[in-house]
């Protein structure tokens, strides 16, 4: 899906593999892309694969770079190599050319996997085995957006009347117009002593408008080139973003160009890195290689420049002016492509503005940090006083109960009333008559496994619980195995419970189910869940994981009731919140809202059904263990096929 270059590439790639024989092959896209929209460059040695790869197509190189009006230097062993984009274009149309190959000029609505995996377009529908996706994709997480940007860029293709381009440099970046705005700089690509590729192109939230960009543009030209003439134009918009996309959680689907991280955060090359992932594509077994490896510390530079070029614009220019004068090109280049040593690095960063880099550090911290504010919350709640001495032996403190109601007031109850949106019950996205009888009979088998036998509804309920809580979070987390999910919410629930066993057995005889008697080897037991938690998040590598699994740990050092409370109100129902959010594209009051109905409703269906005020806290709090697990079987249906859905 799409026609753009990371399709092109992969194309070849795969001609070059012999791939494409016996297969058909459909290529959507709204463009028939038979336009010189773009220009496509990277740097390499001539006798890098690449290159050879594409001898036929790059119709320029330069072995000389030039910032602002400054001395041209040589990047030898380096060269600048430009493709034309109609070049790239015809090159893969004469590839599929040869094949059974289709193109649709439509725009694609969904992919969906069903018996195999079907494309829809305004017009048909599509089935296939393999979809390879370069779609651009929205960023919908405020996280993501705060220090996202764009390089948006306008070029004239111009033929001068007097003056001559040095034609073996490329002018990398001029800086000498207007920076009031945002980091902008002209690009200059000379194709021959009179002909050229002019580009303004701007690091910033805003976008470049084209009568602003031709106003510009000209003054520089005029200026330093004199009389001219235009003979093309071409722009864009290249996404510049913080945060690296995540594979796509469907089966054979994968993500390519833009879409699949190709583009370098903080300067918008891509070809290069296009060319090395369908390369990787290629050469996997059944496609499962499906993006290139990430080195942590260079995603961490892009960040700590996108902080810059977002908050502090104007010392953009400084930055990359200082970055050139105080390194070789071919290092700068080099370090561009990720191939530099961290102690060439490391002098390189103590050469330029320290100061900012350091403010920009800062940023850094208080940006990651606030995505694991919860998180770190949840440990800080271990270490809030229990009762001292136990109130009806669960050691539980009367303002952690009211601690507990108010947040499953605010977030907890309300995060499962947004069910009727998921469609799994009703179409209609409406809370209707039909909808909570519907609910209402979900609830109803597991209340009377309840009365009928309350050890296997404990059992049934723990087992739903665990998947629910798993899938939750292997949803966060972006993890594709639902066993994992399953294990993963296993040892949350058993390690709360094993930790916390007298408590647990106090709800359990108020249940009228026989208590869990302690037995020889229950310590390592807990080591041996504990450890298996902590390897998930390292495999994984999500920092949030790890520090659910730090309150698991320290959850034992405060009562069971609210450790699971925090974990049920501050993460899990949290999480499913946003979830639903953001699939739903809409504000926390217009949820609230909708939530308020469902939710008033099972506050009374609690009090009326489940709440004894004759009996003790300890009674009535199983009594709510009861209703809990009653009313999220329904929930965790709803979610359920909410989940699959997003999935597909």
């Amino acid at each position: 899906m799409g026609w753009g270059a990371s399709t092109c590439v992969l194309i070849a790639e795969m001609h070059k593999n012999r791939i494409l024989e016996g297969k058909k092959i459909l290529l959507i896209d709204p463009d028939d892309k038979k336009e010189n929209d773009k220009t496509f460059c990277f740097w390499a040695k001539e006798d890098e694969e690449i290159c050879q790869d594409y001898s036929k197509l790059i119709s320029t190189s330069w072995d000389k770079i030039q910032i602002n009006n400054g001395c041209p230097k040589l990047i030898d062993p380096l060269k600048y190599f430009h493709i034309k984009s109609i070049d790239l274009y015809d090159y893969s149309r004469e590839i599929i050319s040869k094949y059974d190959f289709s193109c649709i000029k439509t725009l694609v609505l969904s992919v969906e996997n069903q018996v195999c995996l079907s494309v829809k377009t305004d017009q048909k529908e599509y089935f296939g085995h393999y979809v390879f996706d370069s779609r651009p994709k929205k960023i919908r997480e405020p996280f993501q957006k705060k220090y996202s940007i764009s390089q948006s860029f306008y070029g004239l293709k111009i033929k001068l009347k007097r003056r001559s381009f040095e034609d073996r440099v490329y002018r990398m970046m001029d800086f000498r117009v207007s920076q009031a705005k945002a980091t902008q700089f002209v690009y200059i690509l000379p194709y021959s002593k009179d002909t050229a590729l002019i580009e303004l192109t701007r690091f910033g939230k805003d976008i470049l408008q084209i009568n602003e960009a031709e106003n510009i543009l000209n003054k520089f030209i005029e200026c330093n080139f004199g009389e001219y003439t235009v003979v093309g134009k071409e722009r864009g918009i290249i996404p510049m973003t913080p945060v690296s996309p995540r594979g796509n959680t469907k089966a054979n689907v994968i993500n390519i160009g833009t879409r699949g991280g190709n583009v370098k955060p903080s300067t918008g090359y891509a070809f290069k890195n296009m060319y090395d992932q369908s390369r990787l594509i290629c050469n996997s077994v059944s496609f499962k290689n499906k993006s290139l490896s990430k080195k942590n510390r260079f995603l961490f530079y892009d960040q700590l420049l996108l902080i810059i070029l977002t908050r502090w614009p104007e010392k953009g220019r400084f930055i990359f002016e200082r970055l050139f004068k105080t390194n070789s090109p071919v290092f700068v280049l080099n370090f561009l492509d990720e191939k530099t040593k961290f102690f060439g690095e490391l002098k390189m960063f103590l050469k330029l503005q320290i100061g900012i880099f350091l403010k920009s550090v800062f940023f850094w911290i208080l940006w990651k940090g606030k995505k694991h504010i919860f998180s770190g919350a949840m440990i800080l709640c271990v270490f809030l006083p229990s009762s001292i001495q136990g109130y009806s032996d669960l050691s539980i403190a009367p303002y952690q109960i009211l601690l507990l109601a108010l947040g499953l007031i605010v977030i907890g109850i309300p995060h499962g009333a947004l069910d009727h949106f998921t469609e799994a019950i009703d179409k209609g996205k409406k809370i209707t008559i039909k909808f909570v009888a519907r609910y209402l009979a979900l609830m109803i088998p597991i209340f009377l496994i309840w009365l009928w036998q309350p050890s296997l509804a404990l059992i049934v309920f723990l087992l739903y619980s665990a998947w629910h809580f798993g899938q939750t979070d292997a949803k966060q987390w972006g993890v594709e195995s639902k066993a994992i999910g399953f294990i993963w919410g296993a040892i949350l629930l058993s390690y709360l419970f094993i930790t916390h066993l007298n408590e647990f057995n106090i709800i359990l005889s108020a249940l009228k189910i026989p208590p869990f008697e302690n037995f020889q080897g229950i310590r390592g037991l807990r080591y041996l869940i504990i450890v298996l938690g902590f390897i998930f998040p390292l495999i994984f590598r999500r920092f949030e994981w790890f520090l659910v699994v730090v309150f698991l740990l320290l959850s034992q050092y405060t009562n069971l009731i609210f450790s699971f409370g925090i974990y049920f109100v501050l993460h899990h129902s949290r999480i499913g919140w946003h979830h639903l959010k953001r699939k739903l594209q809409v504000s926390h009051s217009y949820m609230f809202k909708k939530a308020l109905p469902f939710n008033l409703g099972a506050i009374a269906l609690f009090c009326f059904f489940f709440v004894n005020i004759e009996s003790g806290v300890k009674e009535n709090i199983a009594y709510f263990f009861v209703f809990l697990s009653c009313v999220s079987f329904p929930h965790v249906l709803c979610m359920n096929a909410f989940y699959s859905k997003q999935a597909e």
